[in-house]
This record gives structure tokens, C-alpha cells and sequence, in this order.
């Protein structure tokens, strides 16, 4: 996979098939609360890990139907949504900004949309751009490709990207040694 460079520039990934699979349980349970009938909208890259280790993963996962369009499009990003029926859809942050920027539309809430996922939606924009399209839920992440924790925003704390998932922990690490800072009882 290759990764948007947020920890540094972009670069090649290596991600084994049981982080994909493990992310999307996380995401398709977890996060995202699939239901039966559901669509997850898709208009990201599938080389970069949101659209596929979270949106396609997920969808393999949870069992519902991947709605993928060729290329993100502000024109037609909320027509595509209609027309697939979408229930749910993925982004990164830069995306919700240039929708919200569109001239607004007598159909901006016409759409089943219920859950929104991604990372690096600015808080600024948060809570305008779910009040101007009326989606009830947006599920912020946070996490790098190459890294091996993740947090989730859950809730509806607007601009935090949550907590870290059950089982993960953040370690001070010492850069001269290479290796975790440890306390007396390692």
C-alpha cells in the first residue's frame, strides 16, 4: 500500500492480509455498525489504505455492498451517492472541504447517508459540513500505514480523532537505543 506520507513522504507500505482482515472487523463491527442492505460509498484510491483496508476490507468483512466510483468528483459526489443508495461513505478530510464549499443545494440532505468515516476532517468544518448534509454519525481515525496503532472517535466529540481501540498502547520510545523506554519491571 502506498501511504498519503503523513509521517514523513509518501512511501511503499508492506501490510500482511491479517491487518487487512483485523481492520476490517474493527471497521465493518466496530466502527462503521454495518447492517444488512447496507452500501459504503467509495471514491478514494484503492493504493491507499482508506479506500482499502477500510473502506474494501470492511465491506468483505461486514457483508454489504461496495458503491466504488472511478475518482472523487464534487460535482457528482452526492448524485453517485443517490444513485447507489449509499448508507455510508468514506473520505479523507480535504474532500468534506470541497463539498461543503459547492454552492448549497435544495438537495443536500436527499441521500440515506447515516455514517461517514475517514481522517483529517478539520474541526473547523466538522459540525457545518454534518449539519449543512444531515449525517447523524461521523467516525474519525486516525493511524499510519506502517504503524500499529489506530485511534477512533466513536462519539461525537467534534475535531478529536478518539481513543485508541481495546488491546493497543503507546510506548515512549528511545530513539539512541532503538527500542521502547522501559520502567524496572521491563
Amino acid at each position: 500500500i502506498y501511504t498519503s506520507g503523513t509521517t514523513g513522504l509518501p512511501k511503499a507500505a508492506l501490510v500482511k492480509h491479517h491487518r487487512l482482515f483485523r481492520a476490517g472487523a474493527v471497521w465493518a463491527g466496530g466502527v462503521m455498525r454495518y447492517r444488512e442492505g447496507d452500501v459504503l460509498y467509495n471514491c478514494l484510491p484503492l493504493y491507499h489504505s482508506n479506500g482499502l483496508v477500510v473502506a474494501t476490507c470492511s465491506v468483505v468483512i461486514g457483508r454489504v455492498t461496495l458503491a466504488l466510483s472511478r475518482k472523487f468528483s464534487r460535482t457528482r459526489f452526492w448524485d453517485e451517492v443517490r444513485v447507489h443508495g449509499a448508507t455510508a461513505f468514506i473520505y479523507i478530510g480535504e474532500l468534506c472541504r470541497y463539498l461543503l464549499n459547492a454552492a448549497p443545494s435544495e438537495r443536500d440532505r436527499e441521500h440515506r447517508v447515516r455514517v461517514a468515516t475517514g481522517n483529517g476532517l478539520r474541526p473547523d468544518i466538522w459540525e457545518k459540513f454534518q449539519q449543512r448534509f444531515g449525517i447523524p454519525r461521523i467516525a474519525e481515525l486516525y493511524g499510519a500505514t506502517e504503524g500499529n496503532v489506530i485511534t477512533v472517535n466513536l462519539g461525537t466529540t467534534v475535531g478529536s480523532v478518539g481513543r485508541m481501540l481495546p488491546g493497543m498502547a503507546l510506548a515512549a520510545w528511545d530513539e539512541t537505543r532503538q527500542e521502547p523506554v522501559r520502567d524496572a519491571r521491563g
